[in-house]
């Protein structure tokens, strides 16, 4: 099950098995639900087609607000992965 340190972190958890989300788009053809503004602020910027990262590669068009992710995006560029399965 889980567990954390952080009582915010538990009080997020538990309004999910409430499914109760503090941020929510208002796009009707949408229906993103989030417990984090830093997200919703993220998700809303997509819909304006406001991006923080963009792959430089012209034939590729990669973009996303999160940093950890266009790292990974760039990594698989260059074909280094962190998990590769030996089956």
């Amino acid at each position: 099950g889980y567990k954390t340190q952080r009582k915010r972190s538990f009080e997020d958890h538990m309004r999910m098995h409430g499914n109760i989300f503090a941020f929510e788009c208002v796009d009707n053809d949408c229906g993103y639900k989030t417990q984090h503004k830093h997200s919703f602020e993220d998700h809303m910027r997509t819909h304006a087609g406001i991006f923080a990262f963009e792959c430089a590669d012209k034939d590729c068009g990669y973009k996303t607000q999160r940093k950890a992710v266009f790292e990974d995006h760039m990594r698989a560029h260059g074909g280094r992965f962190a998990f590769e399965c030996a089956d």
